[in-house]
């Protein structure tokens, strides 16, 4: 979302919270206005662009990797190859 906010979910309470990355606020309600599109990547991804070239790259917040490929459902849970230019620990 151009807002900022994610939706996720707590790897260890399995709890969904929400983030806002140009913010930094983390909570487990919904921000004011909030209206979730139909989900088209599996739980705990999230979709993202790359400041440098504006490439979309995907962001697993469970195993804490990154990939060019979009992932589907079946795929959730198998390796991503991570990309040096969107470390995990920057976004």
């Amino acid at each position: 979302r151009a807002d900022g906010w994610v939706e996720s979910v707590d790897p260890n309470t399995g709890r969904t919270f929400h983030a806002n990355h140009v913010t930094r606020v983390t909570q487990w309600d919904p921000p004011p206005g909030w209206n979730l599109p139909a989900p088209s990547l599996p739980m705990g991804w999230e979709e993202m662009k790359d400041p440098q070239s504006g490439r979309t790259f995907y962001v697993d917040h469970a195993n804490q990797v990154t990939t060019w490929t979009k992932p589907t459902t079946a795929a959730a849970g198998s390796s991503s190859t991570p990309i040096a230019s969107a470390p995990v620990s920057e976004i």
